[in-house]
């Protein structure tokens, strides 16, 4: 159907033109196909023209092409769902390089959002000096750390631009409606956040000395995915939200498609059935043996990729993965390596194994293969309610050879799914009080261990949220667990802190060394990173963690999981990685992650007693554990 048009021609431009050679090697020109992706950017800069500028307007507005010389090019991905296409709008001007300078980085834009603040000032700007626009290229965020946070709004215009401003005459032309681009809903303001209790704002310290509740803790090989085999199934769409792949778990044959005589026999087992069990496979509570206790100095975490107590993926050959439990972490062990726990089933418990930090994958990094069809029912159970030998007897004879490790490939996804929709608190506070409230320096949080002071991924209160390639995070502060007053096993996890969002500016780095310590050791590690690489190219880039939201709160569902540094993530989730680093170019890596509570599971879990009890049944009892520092909170 065709729609009345309002196409907006920009006359005035500054765009350039580069050898191709300049452009990074992955960000290809667009090719067949392209004019959908080029539309739907000329529909969204014309959307954001007309809340501009004819706010109220009923008229859809489009561009009718780029300025001179910006083009769009194109970053291919493959993942679980199909490939995936970034685009990156080129032609911002580099600076003027001298004869000594290597040839710089070219800038681009990640999106319609970010170019449309350029594209206001060459429509509105006849001089088109830089310091009148507000991209982030042409006037980067503030350089003092006291002053407070520039908008990353365009500053508001009363009228729309006229004719000589750039902007010619809107003319209206019948052509084809295309697709908009789907706009994600802002996140609920943090004023309008339920606060369980009293606010967080004043805490009741223990003693008559002054307790600040935002004092931190103390200081304390690549391999890409591969296709998935027969046994495990693969992700389908609204599986896997993230676009983290989905991992091969086994060479085990699969039976899945010779179902008939299992479905009838395993779906026929009521619930009452596998309660009837729970007395037969339920063992008592694990006890969790710490190696400190709370009295002892807490060890930093910040510098441990896989930490004690997180379920991570494991390298059981070269062509597929399992899901194991960290039991000592590289730093507790002399050879560097870390021991692992296999997630099994009761019958049929492993033993450890000892990894370097090449076998080993976060378990966000991969999506959890889809559970067999026939054992969808058990997943709001515990294993240990589980009748696995019941199962197990009807597994076909034709795969009676491989039905114990199969079952246990599955009980493994089932205690890893759990797990990602779980949490347990551990190091409670006895320096602050507050009616309802109870304080912590840690939370196993999903299959991650979160402590107090480091960095995480939320989601936040910011225009550019959505977009996977924009890096959001929350230095924690506090931990607060607001119980239920109808049942204290049962209440609400919150984290509170300031979020702040990476950004790259022309300036001079402004931080001094006490600023940098402000941020915990992968924000550190993140901005020195990228501005080294930048450095190949282009010298004069550099990044900052702007601050955007100050003190807020956010709620379990909008804390995504850990922040891992650029450097030490890359090299397992990106292919190009050597070869970007080349070239100076530092893949986005956002996407390559899922979020907590991604994993696709029929109820919530919520807050479990201890960790080894989320996992009862998939590890051994009485499993020793080294996590030091770590007080398990029980009540």
């Amino acid at each position: 159907m065709a729609a009345n048009v309002s196409r907006i021609h920009v006359e005035r431009s500054d765009g350039v033109t580069y050898a191709n050679n300049m452009y990074p090697p992955s960000h290809q020109p667009l090719g067949n196909g392209g004019d959908t992706f080029i539309q739907h950017w000329y529909n969204k800069l014309g959307e954001l023209i007309r809340e501009q500028f004819y706010t109220g307007s009923d008229k859809t507005f489009s561009l009718a092409q780029f300025p001179a010389n910006y083009h769009l090019r194109v970053y291919q991905r493959n993942g679980a769902n199909g490939p995936r296409h970034d685009l990156y709008l080129y032609g911002y001007p580099l600076p003027p390089t001298t004869g000594n300078s290597r040839s710089p980085t070219l800038k681009y834009f990640r999106s319609p959002k970010d170019f449309f603040p350029h594209l206001l000032w060459l429509c509105s700007d006849p001089t088109l000096e830089k310091k009148n626009c507000d991209c982030l290229f042409c006037k980067p965020f503030p350089v003092n750390s006291g002053s407070p946070a520039v908008s990353t709004e365009v500053r508001a215009r009363t009228s729309a631009p006229s004719p000589a401003s750039g902007l010619s005459t809107v003319r209206s032309e019948s052509v084809a409606s295309t697709p908009q681009l789907t706009t994600q809903a802002r996140p609920t303001p943090m004023s309008q956040y339920p606060t369980p209790g009293r606010s967080l704002s004043t805490p009741q310290p223990a003693t008559q000395a002054t307790a600040s509740f935002l004092t931190p803790a103390p200081n304390a090989t690549s391999g890409m995915p591969i296709n998935m085999t027969g046994a495990s199934g693969y992700v389908t769409a609204g599986q896997n939200l993230r676009g983290a792949p989905a991992y091969p778990m086994s060479d085990v044959p699969s039976y899945m498609g010779n179902t008939n005589g299992m479905q009838g026999g395993m779906t026929s087992m009521s619930n009452h059935a596998m309660l009837n069990h729970t007395s037969i496979l339920t063992p008592p509570m694990p006890n969790v043996q710490n190696s400190t206790t709370a009295a002892q100095p807490l060890r930093s975490d910040e510098s441990i990729f896989y930490r004690g107590g997180e379920v991570v993926w494991y390298r059981k050959n070269p062509t597929s993965f399992g899901l194991g439990l960290v039991l000592k972490d590289e730093q507790s062990q002399p050879n560097g390596l870390t021991t692992v726990q296999p997630l099994s089933n009761p019958m049929r418990l492993m033993d450890t194994v000892d990894l370097t930090f090449e076998q080993m994958r976060p378990f966000l990094t991969f999506s959890v293969p889809p559970i067999m069809r026939t054992l969808d029912h058990v997943m709001p159970y515990d294993l240990t309610q589980i009748p696995w030998a019941e199962y197990e007897a009807q597994i076909p004879r034709t795969e009676a050879n491989h039905a114990g490790e199969r079952l246990s490939l599955e009980a493994s996804k089932i205690a890893a799914i759990q797990v990602d929709h779980s949490y347990s608190l551990f190091n409670a506070r006895r320096d602050l009080h507050m009616a309802n409230a109870i304080f912590f320096r840690g939370v196993f949080f999903g299959c991650e261990k979160i402590n107090l002071g480091e960095a995480v991924r939320v989601e936040a209160n910011h225009a550019q949220t959505a977009d996977r390639e924009h890096i959001f995070v929350m230095i924690v502060k506090n931990i607060v667990y607001f119980p239920s007053p109808q049942d204290r096993s049962a209440g609400e996890l919150i984290f509170e802190g300031s979020v702040y969002h990476l950004v790259e500016t022309n300036r001079d780095p402004w931080y001094t060394n006490e600023e940098m310590e402000k941020f915990p050791a992968a924000m550190r590690g993140e901005i020195i990173f990228r501005d080294l690489v930048m450095a190949k190219n282009d010298p004069d880039v550099h990044h900052i963690w702007q601050e955007i939201e100050p003190g807020v709160q956010k709620k379990r569902s909008q804390v995504y999981g850990r922040f891992y540094e650029t450097k030490r993530l890359g090299p397992l989730v990106d292919q190009q990685w050597e070869n970007n680093m080349t070239h100076g170019f530092v893949a986005p890596i956002r996407s390559a992650l899922n979020n907590c509570c991604d994993s696709v599971c029929p109820r919530d879990f919520g807050r479990r007693a201890t960790r080894l009890a989320t996992l009862a049944g998939a590890v051994p009892l009485g499993t020793p554990v080294y996590w030091p520092g770590v007080e398990e909170w029980i009540e």
